[in-house]
């Protein structure tokens, strides 16, 4: 018979001790660094052990996240990847967040505009003066 290992946990026993949880947590909790949890994090995935149980959004960039934990049962599949989300939906977030910037990006726009009439007129000017047409 084998006998026990005494002595100090691997990494891996501290990563699996550590589960359920997002790679940053399970770091944490295990007391090891963010690439060694998510280096054991991904042998394990690969040996099929633990599985993606779902995504979590980080609050202040919007990241997604894998949940993992362990296949108890062993019929536990990975829960596919949601869809990003697309830039119109990033502008509106950022546009909700920062309401005065918007109306400096407007202000500008039609300063620009008013400048290129006057600049589109001073310079076409003198070919128009015989015609009646406006063509700016």
């Amino acid at each position: 018979m084998a006998k026990p290992k005494m002595g100090r946990p691997s990494v891996r026993d501290k990563v699996l001790t550590a589960l359920p949880g997002i790679r940053s947590r399970v770091a944490k909790r295990a007391g090891v660094a963010v690439s060694s949890a998510g280096l054991w994090i991904d042998a394990l995935h690969a040996e099929g052990l633990i599985y993606i149980s779902e995504w979590r959004t980080q609050k202040n960039n919007g990241a997604r996240l894998p949940l993992y934990r362990f296949k108890v049962k062993g019929t536990e599949v990975d829960k596919p990847k949601p869809p990003a989300l697309g830039e119109a939906v990033y502008q509106q977030r950022y546009n909700e967040r920062h309401p005065e910037r918007r109306a400096e990006i407007r202000q500008r726009y039609e300063a620009r505009q008013i400048a290129k009439k006057a600049r589109i007129k001073t310079l076409f000017a003198p070919l128009m003066s015989n015609s009646t047409k406006q063509y700016y």
